[in-house]
């Protein structure tokens, strides 16, 4: 999770990391911290990289 922490931290526009990190939490049972980082992703726009972005996310 540390790993998904840096990666959200340095591209904060891309938002795989954040999907990782929650859902990671919340199979932990850490819903509301699940909840937290959704909510912290939730709104922004699609980046513009162009490499290994899931639009899904």
């Amino acid at each position: 999770m540390d790993a998904f922490s840096r990666a959200w931290e340095s591209r904060p526009r891309r938002l795989e990391a954040c999907y990782e990190l929650s859902s990671r939490q919340r199979r932990l049972g850490r819903h509301h911290a699940a909840h937290a980082i959704v909510r912290a992703g939730l709104g922004r726009k699609q980046p513009d990289d162009i490499l290994f972005v899931q639009p899904w996310v």
